[in-house]
């Protein structure tokens, strides 16, 4: 998540540009990697922890501004 975290500040300062489209692109799959992470590492205990919720969150609101609501409304109702 740190990493995806770094990743998504890079891209907002290198905004409009195609590296910064790369860099949330890259950020994207990060958080999406430590969502099935923190996913299976707590399904069995708790399901809706707040790890899996904030990864969730993050990936919901990068897909929110790629115009990508379909895929984006699954991981904000997880995250709420």
């Amino acid at each position: 998540m740190d990493y995806a975290r770094l990743q998504l500040l890079k891209a907002n300062r290198d905004d409009h540009t195609s590296k910064g489209l790369q860099q949330k692109n890259d950020s994207l799959q990060h958080f999406m990697e430590a969502f099935n992470i923190f996913k299976n590492y707590f399904d069995s205990e708790k399901s809706d922890a707040l790890q899996t919720a904030e990864a969730a969150i993050e990936i919901a609101n990068l897909l929110e501004a790629d115009n990508r609501m379909d895929k984006a409304y699954p991981y904000a109702t997880i995250a709420s």
